[in-house]
Order: structure tokens, then C-alpha cells, then sequence
């Protein structure tokens, strides 16, 4: 039986707005940015 997903959640407000209630489900996310930044918090 599978699971139904739209949306996986950043636990972060404002990063979940910007991504319009975050990650898609079943998909592959590129996050880039500079040195520093924050991307491998994300993780």
C-alpha cells in the first residue's frame, strides 16, 4: 500500500513558505548556494 505525499515539510517557517510548504514528495531537490550558507543544515 503506498503512502500518499504532496509535501514534505522543512520544519522551518519561512523556508517552507518560500517553497510553498515544502519539498515535493517523489522528487529530487537541488539546493545550491554559496560556501557557508546553510545547505547542509537542510539535511
Amino acid at each position: 500500500e503506498e503512502l500518499l505525499c504532496e509535501r514534505v515539510t522543512t520544519c522551518n517557517k519561512a523556508l517552507d513558505a518560500l517553497l510553498d510548504g515544502g519539498f515535493h514528495c517523489k522528487s529530487i531537490t537541488e539546493i545550491c548556494g554559496a560556501q557557508g550558507t546553510g545547505k547542509t543544515q537542510i539535511w
